[in-house]
């Protein structure tokens, strides 16, 4: 239900549908607060996924669920689609869930995604934060960054 510090570093993913997936939750109703990552590093790490024929849904790179204070820094993602799979959405870079004051997504180079960074907070923050989406290369996306409330993005280019 806590991960007080987790780095997931330098690692390289080939032929995968997925990449890097980190996210805390449990069954049942939560009675006294959400399952959440305090500090979170995802940095250096090459993904070289495949898109299959055999996916049916929407995919991405690095995912993050639930955390208080988020990075995700210099990873290169690839992305090898079939022709059937060219409509398939393809996120870089998926943030969702209940998130805290620090977000920054930063100088990640991805190239065969259709979004570079989606973010869906469930959280209803009324306090300072820096979420922050800049300097990254999303080659060929057809979005850079598809988010709401707060996220601030620069300098990113598609």
């Amino acid at each position: 239900r806590r991960a007080p510090e987790t780095r997931i570093v330098n690692n390289t993913i080939r032929g995968s549908l997925e990449g890097i997936r980190m996210g805390l939750s449990h069954r049942g109703e939560y009675h006294d607060s959400v399952d959440i990552a305090k500090r979170l590093v995802i940095a250096g790490n090459s993904l070289e996924l495949l898109l299959s024929i055999m996916a049916s849904r929407e995919r991405f790179g690095i995912f993050i669920g639930n955390c208080e204070s988020a990075l995700v820094e210099d990873n290169y993602i690839t992305v090898k689609r079939y022709p059937l799979t060219q409509k398939l959405t393809f996120e870089g870079v998926r943030i969702f869930g209940h998130l805290g004051r620090m977000l920054l997504v930063s100088q990640n180079h991805t190239e065969g995604v259709s979004v570079g960074v989606r973010l869906s907070s469930l959280s209803s923050l009324n306090h300072q934060k820096q979420w922050l989406v800049k300097d990254n290369l999303f080659f060929a996306a057809e979005n850079a960054v598809s988010a709401a409330g707060g996220v601030r993005s620069s300098n990113n280019i598609t």
